[in-house]
C-alpha cells in the first residue's frame, strides 16, 4: 500500500483516460481498508486512481510487477491483486508519503462489488504492455488543473473514451455476427437432412431437441413460404413443435404472450410478429397438432398441450382454495407455478363453475370454497 501516493483527480497533459469503475474497496495485503472501502477507480495510460468525495490516492503503472485476478463468490466480492517492484529509493511519489507510508506489504487487493474486474484487468494489462508513460514524460502527478482549460480538456478525453467503447463495441457485434453465420448454416444443414432422409424417430427427437436449445432451428420465414395459409401452416408446426417441451414444463398451459416472446427469443434476429403469431396458433387445431389455441371469456389467449384436461385443472385450483382456505390469483400462481394472469383465469372458471365464491374487498380478489351447496334445501309447503 506505500505505493499511493495523495494525488488529484486532474489528468497530466500526456495521461489518457482509459476505464472508470464506482463501488470499489481497497485492501492493504489481505486487510481491508475501511477509508477506502468505496470509491471510484479510474485507469489512465500512467496510473491507477482511487477517489471519493474526500480523498484522491494513486499509484503509478510503472511501479506494478504483476496484477491477476481473484474470483467472488455469493458473499465475495471479485478481486485484482496487484504485486508492486521493490521500491525505488529515487521516486519522488511514495517518498513524500501516503495514506499507509508504513506498510510492508507487496500486493494491494482492489474489490469490484459492482462488477467491472474482467474490464480493468484487460485494461491494466494492455496498459502495461503499452508503457505509455515510457514513451512521453508525463506532467507532475500532483499538478492541478483548473481553469476553463482544464474542463475542456477532460469533456475531450471523455469523449474519446466514449468513441473508442462504442468502436469496441461494434467490433464485438461485427464478431458475434460472424460467428452466429456458420451456426445457423450448420443448424439448416442438419435440419435439411432430418427433412431428406428421416433418422430413427428417438434419435430425431434428441436432436430437434439439440437444435431447439441452440435457438437457430431453420426458422419458417415468408421469404421460404410467401404469405398465404402454407406459410401460417408452416409457422404453426414448428410453434407447435417448438413448444411442446416447454409447456409440459409449465402444467401445459401458457399464455400467447409468453409463448411470442419464449420463441421469438429462439429465432434470433429473425422474428415474427404477432399477427403471424396467432394466425399460426388459429390454423393448429385444424391441422390436429400437440398445441392448440384456447381463448377465455376474458378475451386472454393461452397456448396449451391438446392432451391438456380443463376440468382437472379447475378441479385441482378448486381443491387447493379448499386446502388452505381462501386463494389469491398471486397465491395459485406460486402454489401451482403458473403465470399471475393463468392463475386469475382458471380461479374464475372455478367460481363459473360454481366450485368457489369471491370476495371482491379493499385487500383484493380472493377466492373461497363454496358452501353454500352444502346447506339443506328445505321445501316450503303452498
Amino acid at each position: 500500500m506505500n505505493r499511493f501516493y495523495w494525488s488529484s483527480s486532474d489528468l497530466a497533459q500526456s495521461e489518457s483516460l482509459i476505464l472508470q469503475q464506482d463501488g470499489v474497496g481497497l485492501y492493504d495485503g489481505d486487510t481491508r481498508l475501511s477509508a477506502f472501502d468505496s470509491g471510484r477507480l479510474t485507469l489512465t495510460t500512467h496510473r491507477v486512481l482511487w477517489c471519493d468525495k474526500n480523498d484522491v490516492i494513486a499509484f503509478n503503472l510503472k511501479d506494478v510487477k504483476r496484477v491477476r485476478s481473484e474470483t467472488g463468490g455469493l458473499f465475495k466480492s471479485a478481486k485484482l491483486v496487484v504485486n508492486f517492484h521493490a521500491k525505488d529509493p529515487s521516486d519522488a511519489c511514495w517518498r513524500q508519503g501516503g495514506p499507509l507510508a508504513k506498510s510492508d506489504q507487496d500486493y494491494i487487493k482492489i474489490a469490484f462489488r459492482q462488477a467491472g474486474d474482467i474490464e480493468f484487468l484487460a485494461g491494466i494489462e494492455e496498459a502495461l504492455r503499452n508503457k505509455v508513460w515510457a514513451k512521453q514524460a508525463p506532467a507532475a502527478a500532483s499538478q492541478r488543473h483548473f481553469g476553463i482549460g482544464g474542463i475542456e480538456r477532460r469533456m475531450a478525453e471523455q469523449r474519446k473514451t466514449a468513441d473508442r467503447s462504442i468502436a469496441e463495441a461494434f467490433d464485438d457485434l461485427d464478431a458475434l455476427m460472424r460467428l452466429a453465420e456458420p451456426m445457423v448454416s450448420m443448424t439448416k444443414a442438419v435440419a435439411q437432412r432430418m427433412r431428406d432422409k428421416a433418422p430413427p424417430e428417438d434419435e430425431a427427437a434428441q436432436l430437434k431437441q439439440h437444435l431447439l436449445a441452440m435457438g437457430v432451428q431453420d426458422p419458417i420465414t415468408r421469404e421460404q413460404y410467401g404469405g398465404g395459409s402454407h406459410y401460417f401452416n408452416s409457422l404453426a408446426k414448428q410453434v407447435s413443435e417448438f413448444l411442446e417441451q416447454p409447456l409440459r414444463e409449465r402444467s401445459g398451459v401458457m399464455t400467447l404472450t409468453d409463448a411470442y416472446c419464449l420463441y421469438n427469443r429462439a429465432r434470433g434476429l429473425d422474428l415474427i410478429s404477432p399477427e403471424d403469431l396467432v394466425a399460426a396458433a388459429r390454423a393448429m387445431s385444424q391441422l390436429g397438432l400437440a398445441v392448440r389455441l384456447h381463448t377465455f371469456d376474458s378475451g386472454v389467449m393461452v397456448l396449451q398441450l391438446a392432451s391438456h384436461n380443463q376440468q382437472a385443472a379447475l378441479e385441482s385450483a378448486a381443491e387447493a382454495v379448499r386446502q388452505r382456505g381462501h386463494l389469491t390469483a398471486q397465491e395459485l400462481s406460486r402454489a401451482a407455478g403458473l403465470s399471475v394472469t393463468l392463475a386469475r383465469e382458471r380461479l374464475l372458471l372455478t367460481e363459473a363453475a360454481g366450485l368457489t365464491c369471491r370476495d371482491d374487498a379493499v385487500e383484493g380478489l380472493a377466492f373461497y370454497p363454496n358452501l353454500f351447496d352444502t346447506f339443506p334445501v328445505e321445501t316450503v309447503a303452498e
